[in-house]
């Protein structure tokens, strides 16, 4: 345990210095401003029936504490996600594991490290929080009080969590996809026992100051276009009910089992195959590093470098691409899911297979959309005649015909108005992914809002309808 205190230290000030981390936090000042509008704002972002809060220090601080959780839990997340694999491709994280280090400290530093970094977020949060909605009522001590409450178990269950998926998913897809589902799960009102964020306890015990008495308390949040029929009540909970702690202290306990679990896991990772994976030598370059097309089997790798333009040799370029980016497993998948949404009722096809078509698609954004941020494929195109605009004009078209051809069991089935918003919706999709990778070389933010769109379609809640 001598080295767990300058593990912490290391492993947290990695954290922080990475571009990610100001990014997220930046992202969270912006999101703050704006999640507890005032009574004079076009919008509320939570209700019960008709009923909202007015600004004031326990409405502000009770919900912008629960506001916090959701939000952190999801920003953390896509700002911790990789840590791992980076420290893996690195080769940092093989000298970490060889090291006399027991697990329980190397997995006990991460998690700790890992909790900071989302405390420093919540810090941000709650100073823009305060900054942003105070008025004379505010009291610094009262203000503090439900962040400790609701957002301290919550991050430290959601830190654990985070570095559970991190280290025991691999797949990239299946990790976001499978974290998202599950906070969307979570955030559901039928869900009352299972209630991390404590949306469920707050919304129960704002409902005791309504001024009707209401057999339905489920709530609404997001932001809501205010009406006519929105009412405002004095929201008052200057004392939170100590008697009550043991039931956030639940996730506690429920953040030391992960941990308990993560750290047996980890030793069988361990020793295990998890070490760097072997990329398969198809071919070679000058200085010996391996590539993951073999350029010398393409029939075509002699014409991209020729002198005279060729946009049928450059669209086989990128089809080679394509098809490499594909394994044996996921076209089985694909085709499968494919294939059933020709046969299934349109409710099903539209709400369940479709957007699964497209998240099983997932991985194209790494092995196929952002190819060209692969150092050895990069030099090639740089060293090609073809400037960086007919590369990524070719590859959009070819990605929006793969999505065109994807999306064909709803476009036999849709209306014509609907198959025209699909189209321009595949087309936008295709370019930005592209015209995104092209300028950064991070494609987070692409992946974050690929995977969004369409889980929020598996939650029956899609952003725009185009199935």
């Amino acid at each position: 345990m001598n080295n767990f205190l300058p593990l912490c230290v290391l492993y947290s000030k990695n954290l922080i210095r990475n571009r990610g981390f100001i990014f997220s936090l930046l992202s969270l000042l912006l999101i703050g401003i704006f999640i507890i509008p005032n009574e004079n704002s076009t919008y509320y972002t939570f209700s019960i029936a008709n009923y909202t809060g007015t600004p004031n220090n326990a409405w502000v601080s009770n919900l912008g504490a629960i506001f916090a959780n959701v939000i952190i839990g999801f920003v953390g997340f896509f700002f911790l996600e990789g840590q791992y694999k980076e420290e893996k491709d690195s080769g940092i994280g093989n000298l970490i594991r060889v090291s006399p280090s027991s697990n329980f400290l190397l997995i006990l530093h991460r998690w700790v490290s890992s909790f900071f970094a989302l405390l420093l977020m919540l810090v941000g949060l709650i100073i823009i929080l305060f900054i942003t909605n105070y008025n004379e009522d505010f009291q610094v001590l009262s203000f503090l009080r439900p962040f400790l409450y609701y957002s301290i178990p919550c991050l430290a269950s959601f830190s654990i969590l985070i570095l559970s998926f991190d280290i025991l998913i691999h797949h990239r897809g299946l990790k976001i996809t499978v974290y998202i589902l599950m906070c969307l799960v979570l955030l559901f009102p039928t869900l009352q026992q299972i209630d991390p964020y404590g949306l469920t306890e707050f919304s129960q015990h704002a409902s005791h100051n309504l001024p009707v008495q209401l057999n339905d308390t489920n709530y609404s949040f997001g932001v809501i276009a205010r009406t006519t029929d929105i009412h405002y009540i004095n929201y008052d909970r200057s004392d939170l009910d100590c008697t009550q702690c043991w039931k956030r202290g639940v996730y506690i306990l429920a953040a030391l089992v992960i941990f308990a679990l993560l750290v047996i896991l980890f030793d069988r990772f361990k020793k295990g195959a998890h070490i760097l994976p072997k990329i398969p030598s198809l071919g070679k370059t000058e200085n010996t590093t391996a590539l993951p097309l073999n350029f010398a089997e393409l029939s075509l790798s002699n014409q991209i470098f020729s002198v005279n333009k060729n946009y049928k040799v450059l669209f086989e370029l990128h089809f080679t691409f394509l098809k490499a980016a594909f394994s044996r497993k996921k076209i089985l998948l694909i085709i499968g899911l494919w294939g059933l949404a020709f046969l299934i009722n349109n409710d099903i096809k539209g709400g369940i297979v479709m957007p699964l078509l497209f998240i099983a698609s997932f991985f194209l954004i790494e092995k196929f959309v952002n190819v060209q941020q692969e150092q050895n494929i990069q030099s090639s195109f740089i060293t090609s005649i073809y400037n960086s605009l007919e590369l990524n004009v070719t590859k959009a078209i070819l990605l929006f015909f793969y999505f065109f051809l994807l999306s064909l069991p709803a476009i036999i089935a849709n209306s014509l108005a609907l198959n025209i918003k699909l189209i321009v919706f595949l087309m936008l999709l295709s370019t930005i992914l592209i015209t995104y990778t092209q300028f950064f070389k991070s494609i987070k933010i692409p992946e974050i809002v690929y995977i969004l769109f369409f889980i929020c379609y598996l939650s029956g809640y899609p952003i725009i309808t185009i199935f």
